[in-house]
Protein backbone atom coordinates (compact mmCIF):
# COMPACT_ATOMS: atom_id res chain seq x y z
CA UNK A 1 0.00 0.00 0.00
CA UNK A 2 1.24 3.48 -0.91
CA UNK A 3 0.38 6.91 0.46
CA UNK A 4 -0.24 10.06 -1.55
CA UNK A 5 0.41 12.35 1.45
CA UNK A 6 2.50 10.32 3.94
CA UNK A 7 3.30 13.39 6.07
CA UNK A 8 -0.14 12.99 7.69
CA UNK A 9 1.11 9.82 9.39
CA UNK A 10 3.21 12.04 11.65
CA UNK A 11 -0.02 13.54 12.97
CA UNK A 12 -0.91 10.31 14.80
CA UNK A 13 1.52 10.54 17.73
CA UNK A 14 0.94 14.31 18.00
CA UNK A 15 -2.86 13.91 18.13
CA UNK A 16 -2.62 11.10 20.66
CA UNK A 17 -0.30 13.10 22.92
CA UNK A 18 -2.58 16.16 22.78
CA UNK A 19 -5.61 14.00 23.58
CA UNK A 20 -3.90 12.38 26.59
CA UNK A 21 -2.81 15.75 27.96
CA UNK A 22 -6.30 17.16 27.45
CA UNK A 23 -7.80 14.17 29.25
CA UNK A 24 -5.42 14.53 32.20
CA UNK A 25 -6.11 18.26 32.49
CA UNK A 26 -9.85 17.61 32.28
CA UNK A 27 -9.75 15.01 35.07
CA UNK A 28 -7.80 17.32 37.34
CA UNK A 29 -10.22 20.12 36.64
CA UNK A 30 -13.19 17.92 37.54
CA UNK A 31 -11.49 16.84 40.77
CA UNK A 32 -10.84 20.47 41.76
CA UNK A 33 -14.42 21.50 41.03
CA UNK A 34 -15.73 18.54 43.05
CA UNK A 35 -13.41 19.44 45.95
CA UNK A 36 -14.83 22.96 46.02
CA UNK A 37 -18.39 21.62 46.15
CA UNK A 38 -17.79 18.84 48.70
CA UNK A 39 -15.18 19.60 51.33
CA UNK A 40 -15.17 16.18 53.05
CA UNK A 41 -12.94 13.59 51.32
CA UNK A 42 -14.96 10.78 52.86
CA UNK A 43 -18.22 12.21 51.53
CA UNK A 44 -16.70 12.74 48.08
CA UNK A 45 -15.56 9.11 48.02
CA UNK A 46 -19.02 8.00 49.08
CA UNK A 47 -20.99 10.05 46.54
CA UNK A 48 -18.71 10.21 43.52
CA UNK A 49 -18.34 7.22 41.27
CA UNK A 50 -14.65 6.41 40.84
CA UNK A 51 -13.44 5.66 37.33
CA UNK A 52 -13.19 2.04 36.32
CA UNK A 53 -9.53 1.40 35.47
CA UNK A 54 -10.33 -1.34 32.95
CA UNK A 55 -12.90 0.80 31.15
CA UNK A 56 -10.51 3.76 31.09
CA UNK A 57 -7.81 1.63 29.45
CA UNK A 58 -10.28 0.21 26.91
CA UNK A 59 -11.50 3.70 25.97
CA UNK A 60 -7.89 4.83 25.57
CA UNK A 61 -7.10 1.94 23.22
CA UNK A 62 -10.26 2.61 21.18
CA UNK A 63 -9.34 6.27 20.91
CA UNK A 64 -5.72 5.55 19.97
CA UNK A 65 -6.89 3.19 17.25
CA UNK A 66 -9.27 5.85 15.95
CA UNK A 67 -6.45 8.41 15.78
CA UNK A 68 -4.24 5.96 13.90
CA UNK A 69 -6.94 5.10 11.35
CA UNK A 70 -7.75 8.80 10.86
CA UNK A 71 -4.08 9.59 10.21
CA UNK A 72 -3.94 6.77 7.66
CA UNK A 73 -7.07 8.09 5.92
CA UNK A 74 -5.64 11.62 5.75
CA UNK A 75 -2.44 10.19 4.23
CA UNK A 76 -4.62 8.99 1.30
CA UNK A 77 -3.63 5.32 0.91
CA UNK A 78 -3.94 3.93 -2.58
CA UNK A 79 -3.35 0.82 -4.61
CA UNK A 80 -1.63 1.05 -7.96
CA UNK A 81 -3.62 -0.56 -10.74
CA UNK A 82 -2.10 -2.17 -13.79
CA UNK A 83 -0.44 0.12 -16.28
CA UNK A 84 -2.45 0.99 -19.37
CA UNK A 85 -1.19 2.25 -22.70
CA UNK A 86 -2.48 5.69 -23.66
CA UNK A 87 -1.80 7.83 -26.72
CA UNK A 88 0.19 10.92 -25.81
CA UNK A 89 0.30 13.85 -28.18
CA UNK A 90 3.39 15.35 -26.63
CA UNK A 91 1.81 18.73 -25.94
CA UNK A 92 1.11 20.70 -22.79
CA UNK A 93 -2.23 22.51 -22.75
CA UNK A 94 -3.27 25.51 -20.66
CA UNK A 95 -7.02 26.05 -20.41
CA UNK A 96 -8.05 29.55 -19.26
CA UNK A 97 -11.65 29.72 -18.04
CA UNK A 98 -13.45 33.06 -17.92
CA UNK A 99 -15.05 33.62 -14.49
CA UNK A 100 -16.35 37.14 -15.11
CA UNK A 101 -19.93 37.95 -14.11
CA UNK A 102 -21.11 37.73 -17.72
CA UNK A 103 -20.52 33.96 -17.58
CA UNK A 104 -23.67 33.76 -15.44
CA UNK A 105 -25.78 34.65 -18.49
CA UNK A 106 -28.25 31.94 -19.46
CA UNK A 107 -28.30 32.12 -23.26
CA UNK A 108 -26.73 28.65 -22.99
CA UNK A 109 -28.50 26.34 -20.56
CA UNK A 110 -28.19 26.06 -17.68
CA UNK A 111 -25.76 29.00 -17.94
CA UNK A 112 -22.54 29.80 -19.75
CA UNK A 113 -20.21 28.80 -16.92
CA UNK A 114 -21.82 25.40 -16.33
CA UNK A 115 -21.74 24.59 -20.06
CA UNK A 116 -18.07 25.59 -20.24
CA UNK A 117 -17.14 23.49 -17.19
CA UNK A 118 -18.89 20.43 -18.61
CA UNK A 119 -17.08 20.85 -21.94
CA UNK A 120 -13.68 21.21 -20.24
CA UNK A 121 -14.33 18.11 -18.13
CA UNK A 122 -15.06 16.08 -21.28
CA UNK A 123 -12.02 17.55 -23.03
CA UNK A 124 -9.68 16.64 -20.16
CA UNK A 125 -11.07 13.11 -20.15
CA UNK A 126 -10.19 12.71 -23.82
CA UNK A 127 -6.67 14.14 -23.61
CA UNK A 128 -5.46 11.53 -21.12
CA UNK A 129 -1.69 11.12 -21.36
CA UNK A 130 -0.91 14.81 -21.85
CA UNK A 131 -0.53 17.46 -19.20
CA UNK A 132 -3.23 20.05 -18.70
CA UNK A 133 -3.23 23.16 -16.51
CA UNK A 134 -6.29 25.19 -15.52
CA UNK A 135 -6.22 28.99 -15.24
CA UNK A 136 -9.16 30.97 -13.85
CA UNK A 137 -9.47 34.64 -14.75
CA UNK A 138 -11.69 37.67 -14.57
CA UNK A 139 -9.98 41.00 -13.78
CA UNK A 140 -6.86 39.00 -12.88
CA UNK A 141 -5.65 35.47 -13.60
CA UNK A 142 -4.68 32.62 -11.27
CA UNK A 143 -3.41 29.09 -11.78
CA UNK A 144 -5.95 26.89 -9.99
CA UNK A 145 -4.49 23.59 -11.24
CA UNK A 146 -0.84 23.29 -12.35
CA UNK A 147 0.21 21.11 -15.26
CA UNK A 148 -0.84 17.57 -14.41
CA UNK A 149 -1.67 14.19 -15.92
CA UNK A 150 -4.33 13.71 -13.24
CA UNK A 151 -7.56 14.60 -15.02
CA UNK A 152 -9.66 13.52 -12.03
CA UNK A 153 -7.95 16.03 -9.75
CA UNK A 154 -8.36 18.80 -12.30
CA UNK A 155 -12.05 17.93 -12.69
CA UNK A 156 -12.48 18.11 -8.92
CA UNK A 157 -11.03 21.64 -8.87
CA UNK A 158 -13.19 22.64 -11.82
CA UNK A 159 -16.42 21.73 -10.01
CA UNK A 160 -15.88 24.38 -7.35
CA UNK A 161 -15.09 27.32 -9.65
CA UNK A 162 -17.69 30.10 -9.69
CA UNK A 163 -17.90 33.65 -11.00
CA UNK A 164 -16.81 34.90 -7.55
CA UNK A 165 -13.78 32.58 -7.30
CA UNK A 166 -11.34 35.26 -8.54
CA UNK A 167 -11.42 38.32 -6.33
CA UNK A 168 -10.89 41.12 -8.85
CA UNK A 169 -13.88 41.90 -11.07
CA UNK A 170 -13.86 42.73 -14.76
CA UNK A 171 -12.40 40.74 -17.65
CA UNK A 172 -8.74 40.65 -18.68
CA UNK A 173 -7.88 38.21 -21.44
CA UNK A 174 -4.40 39.72 -21.43
CA UNK A 175 -3.81 38.59 -17.84
CA UNK A 176 -4.70 34.99 -18.71
CA UNK A 177 -2.48 34.96 -21.81
CA UNK A 178 0.50 36.46 -19.97
CA UNK A 179 0.14 34.04 -17.04
CA UNK A 180 0.09 30.99 -19.32
CA UNK A 181 3.13 32.29 -21.22
CA UNK A 182 4.98 32.95 -17.96
CA UNK A 183 4.32 29.41 -16.69
CA UNK A 184 5.40 27.93 -20.04
CA UNK A 185 8.61 29.97 -19.89
CA UNK A 186 9.35 28.87 -16.32
CA UNK A 187 8.87 25.21 -17.27
CA UNK A 188 10.88 25.56 -20.48
CA UNK A 189 8.05 24.09 -22.54
CA UNK A 190 8.75 23.66 -26.23
CA UNK A 191 5.28 22.69 -27.45
CA UNK A 192 2.29 24.13 -25.67
CA UNK A 193 -1.07 25.68 -26.41
CA UNK A 194 -3.45 28.01 -24.62
CA UNK A 195 -7.20 27.61 -24.98
CA UNK A 196 -9.25 30.61 -23.86
CA UNK A 197 -12.81 29.64 -22.91
CA UNK A 198 -14.67 32.94 -22.76
CA UNK A 199 -17.58 35.00 -24.07
CA UNK A 200 -15.13 37.42 -25.67
CA UNK A 201 -15.81 40.52 -23.59
CA UNK A 202 -12.52 42.19 -22.71
CA UNK A 203 -12.21 45.28 -20.54
CA UNK A 204 -8.46 45.60 -20.00
CA UNK A 205 -5.22 45.54 -21.98
CA UNK A 206 -4.58 44.59 -25.59
CA UNK A 207 -4.79 40.78 -25.80
CA UNK A 208 -4.42 40.69 -29.58
CA UNK A 209 -1.04 42.44 -29.43
CA UNK A 210 0.01 40.26 -26.48
CA UNK A 211 -0.96 37.05 -28.29
CA UNK A 212 0.97 38.06 -31.40
CA UNK A 213 4.11 38.96 -29.44
CA UNK A 214 4.09 35.77 -27.39
CA UNK A 215 3.60 33.63 -30.48
CA UNK A 216 6.61 35.23 -32.13
CA UNK A 217 8.72 35.18 -28.96
CA UNK A 218 7.78 31.82 -27.39
CA UNK A 219 5.80 29.95 -30.02
CA UNK A 220 2.74 29.89 -27.76
CA UNK A 221 -0.28 28.89 -29.86
CA UNK A 222 -3.57 30.39 -28.79
CA UNK A 223 -7.09 29.11 -29.46
CA UNK A 224 -10.39 30.64 -28.41
CA UNK A 225 -13.66 28.93 -27.54
CA UNK A 226 -16.65 31.26 -27.58
CA UNK A 227 -19.27 30.69 -24.89
CA UNK A 228 -22.72 32.21 -25.43
CA UNK A 229 -24.73 33.46 -28.40
CA UNK A 230 -24.45 36.60 -30.57
CA UNK A 231 -27.95 37.66 -29.47
CA UNK A 232 -26.82 37.46 -25.85
CA UNK A 233 -28.74 37.50 -22.58
CA UNK A 234 -29.12 39.48 -19.38
CA UNK A 235 -26.61 38.87 -16.60
CA UNK A 236 -28.41 37.74 -13.42
CA UNK A 237 -27.37 38.79 -9.93
CA UNK A 238 -27.69 35.83 -7.61
CA UNK A 239 -28.02 35.52 -3.87
CA UNK A 240 -25.70 33.09 -2.00
CA UNK A 241 -28.33 30.32 -2.30
CA UNK A 242 -28.58 30.81 -6.06
CA UNK A 243 -31.83 32.76 -6.22
CA UNK A 244 -31.88 35.54 -8.84
CA UNK A 245 -32.59 38.91 -7.23
CA UNK A 246 -32.18 41.07 -10.32
CA UNK A 247 -29.99 41.75 -13.34
CA UNK A 248 -26.81 43.73 -13.88
CA UNK A 249 -27.27 47.33 -15.03
CA UNK A 250 -24.98 49.86 -16.63
CA UNK A 251 -24.33 53.38 -15.34
CA UNK A 252 -27.46 54.70 -17.04
CA UNK A 253 -29.61 52.13 -15.25
CA UNK A 254 -30.31 49.97 -18.31
CA UNK A 255 -30.02 46.20 -17.97
CA UNK A 256 -26.79 44.83 -19.45
CA UNK A 257 -27.04 42.41 -22.39
CA UNK A 258 -23.92 40.24 -22.64
CA UNK A 259 -23.24 39.00 -26.19
CA UNK A 260 -20.72 36.58 -27.60
CA UNK A 261 -18.16 38.58 -29.62
CA UNK A 262 -17.09 36.03 -32.23
CA UNK A 263 -15.40 38.60 -34.46
CA UNK A 264 -13.06 39.67 -31.69
CA UNK A 265 -12.28 36.10 -30.65
CA UNK A 266 -11.46 35.19 -34.24
CA UNK A 267 -8.99 38.07 -34.52
CA UNK A 268 -7.44 37.09 -31.20
CA UNK A 269 -7.00 33.45 -32.23
CA UNK A 270 -5.49 34.44 -35.59
CA UNK A 271 -2.99 36.69 -33.82
CA UNK A 272 -2.02 33.73 -31.64
CA UNK A 273 -1.63 31.35 -34.57
CA UNK A 274 -4.68 29.33 -33.67
CA UNK A 275 -8.37 29.06 -34.47
CA UNK A 276 -11.60 30.24 -32.91
CA UNK A 277 -14.60 27.97 -32.42
CA UNK A 278 -17.93 28.30 -30.67
CA UNK A 279 -18.43 26.00 -27.67
CA UNK A 280 -21.36 24.28 -29.37
CA UNK A 281 -23.71 21.58 -28.09
CA UNK A 282 -22.05 19.34 -25.49
CA UNK A 283 -18.75 21.17 -26.00
CA UNK A 284 -18.31 19.91 -29.56
CA UNK A 285 -16.31 23.00 -30.53
CA UNK A 286 -13.73 22.49 -27.80
CA UNK A 287 -13.48 18.80 -28.66
CA UNK A 288 -12.79 19.66 -32.31
CA UNK A 289 -9.61 21.49 -31.32
CA UNK A 290 -8.22 18.24 -29.93
CA UNK A 291 -9.15 16.20 -32.98
CA UNK A 292 -7.56 18.59 -35.48
CA UNK A 293 -5.43 21.55 -34.36
CA UNK A 294 -3.70 20.13 -31.29
CA UNK A 295 -2.75 16.91 -33.06
CA UNK A 296 -1.18 18.93 -35.87
CA UNK A 297 1.08 20.99 -33.63
CA UNK A 298 1.97 18.14 -31.25
CA UNK A 299 5.67 17.40 -30.98
CA UNK A 300 5.18 13.61 -31.00
CA UNK A 301 2.44 11.04 -30.83
CA UNK A 302 3.43 7.96 -28.90
CA UNK A 303 2.05 5.37 -26.53
CA UNK A 304 2.79 5.98 -22.86
CA UNK A 305 2.24 3.55 -19.98
CA UNK A 306 0.32 5.16 -17.14
CA UNK A 307 -0.61 3.45 -13.88
CA UNK A 308 -3.75 4.89 -12.38
CA UNK A 309 -4.11 4.63 -8.62
CA UNK A 310 -7.17 3.50 -6.72
CA UNK A 311 -7.59 5.48 -3.50
CA UNK A 312 -8.93 3.53 -0.50
CA UNK A 313 -9.05 6.22 2.19
CA UNK A 314 -12.74 5.46 2.81
CA UNK A 315 -11.90 2.23 4.68
CA UNK A 316 -9.58 3.67 7.36
CA UNK A 317 -11.88 6.70 7.66
CA UNK A 318 -14.89 4.48 8.39
CA UNK A 319 -12.82 2.46 10.84
CA UNK A 320 -11.70 5.62 12.68
CA UNK A 321 -15.31 6.79 13.10
CA UNK A 322 -16.31 3.38 14.47
CA UNK A 323 -13.40 3.35 16.94
CA UNK A 324 -14.14 6.89 18.13
CA UNK A 325 -17.77 5.89 18.68
CA UNK A 326 -16.70 2.88 20.74
CA UNK A 327 -14.40 5.07 22.84
CA UNK A 328 -17.27 7.48 23.48
CA UNK A 329 -19.82 4.89 24.62
CA UNK A 330 -17.58 2.74 26.84
CA UNK A 331 -18.93 3.04 30.45
CA UNK A 332 -16.04 4.49 32.45
CA UNK A 333 -17.43 4.55 35.97
CA UNK A 334 -18.22 1.87 38.49
CA UNK A 335 -21.75 1.51 39.75
CA UNK A 336 -22.95 3.95 42.45
CA UNK A 337 -22.31 2.58 45.91
CA UNK A 338 -25.41 1.61 47.85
Amino acid sequence: MNFAEPSWLLAFPAALLVALLAGAVGRRGRERRLARLIASPALRSELARPPDAGAERAALWWFAGGCLCLAIALARPYLASEKTEVKRLGIDVFIALDLSRSMDAEDIRPRRLEAAKAAITNFVGRIAGDRVSLIAFSGEARVVAPLTFDGAALGHVLKFLETHSVGKGGTSLTAAIELAADKARQKGLETCALILVTDGEDLEGDPILTARQLRERQGLRLFTVGVGTPSGAKVPIREPKGRVRGFMKDRSGAEVISRLDETYLTKLAEAGGGRSVRLGPDGAGLASLLDTDLREIARTSRATAIAERVEIFEWPLAMSLALFACAAIVPRHAAIRQ
